[in-house]
């Protein structure tokens, strides 16, 4: 006798689907980055703004030639949305305009369209002027880097946490799915590895296995009892039945043994 359980349509063993799972973390992670970019873009733009001044500052510092030949030495170099620098004079405060390549004293310009750098050289403040417009526009492709620039390491640390749960959670639960889906078809002899790293796991492994051994044997035994007689461990009626329903071309032979009512009557049942 086999006793089975039908289970539900969406309890049966189904394939692992890796690209569903991972695409379960990677939106959760996705979201996560969605949240810190609405509620920290302000940050991002900051970073972007002192990348860039970094950057501009270091070049200038690099290329430029802060003595006598600081005019000859910066007009000789391309910097990308470069405008202008005040240069410190004995006569006072003079202008350099880079693009017309022409230096004035107290020329009188309009701040608020400019970025200004100023770089200090002994006594003397140097200060440069970037046009803001293409100041903004580098922010805006530094912003665009930086962006995909963690967008790249949440998806990195997504697979990696895909991978952790992968290994500690998913497919442990699939062999216990898988498991748990023998047992309730009569089968008990399906064994879980038990070779698992993490040893709670592990440990689980170990008690289902255990839990497995134990219904197995309980099984055998009610399936001896069923087909087995109690008194001479010889195969029953009910072993019978069964035998002939399983065979192909069943042959039954009955014997009759003559006075065998008085070798139990005389000797008793259990001699007989």
């Amino acid at each position: 006798m086999k006793l089975t359980c039908q289970l539900p349509s969406n309890m049966k063993e189904k394939k692992p689907h890796f690209v569903r799972e991972y695409f379960y973390i990677i939106s959760i992670f996705l979201l996560i980055y969605i949240f810190l970019f609405l509620f920290h873009f302000d940050l991002i733009i900051k970073l972007s703004k002192e990348d860039i001044r970094r950057s501009l500052h270091n070049q200038l510092i690099k290329n430029v030639s802060f003595d006598g030949n600081f005019l000859n030495s910066i007009s000789s170099k391309k910097i990308p949305g470069f405008f202008g620098v005040y240069v410190p004079e004995s006569k006072g405060l003079s202008f350099y305009n880079y693009e017309s390549g022409k230096s004035s004293l107290n020329v009188d310009i309009n701040l608020s369209q400019y970025e200004i750098f100023s770089i200090s050289v002994g006594n003397s403040i140097y200060s440069f002027l970037f046009n803001k417009k293409d100041f903004e526009e580098q922010v805006f492709y530094k912003s665009i880097l930086y962006m995909l620039s963690f967008l790249s390491i949440f998806i990195i640390f997504s697979f990696l946490t895909y991978l952790v749960l992968r290994r500690n959670v998913f497919k442990p639960l699939e062999s216990l799915n898988i498991a748990v889906n023998h047992a309730m078809n009569g089968d008990y002899s399906y064994r879980l590895n038990v070779n698992h790293p993490n040893d709670k796991i592990r440990s689980i492994f170990l008690r289902f296995n255990y839990l497995f051994d134990v219904l197995e044997i309980e099984k055998n035994e009610i399936n001896s009892n069923i087909y087995t007689d109690v008194l001479t461990r010889l195969p029953n009626r009910q072993k019978i039945l069964v035998d002939i329903e399983q065979a192909v071309n069943p042959t039954l032979i009955l014997i009759n043994i003559d006075f065998f009512k008085e070798i139990n009557d005389c000797y008793g049942n259990h001699t007989g």
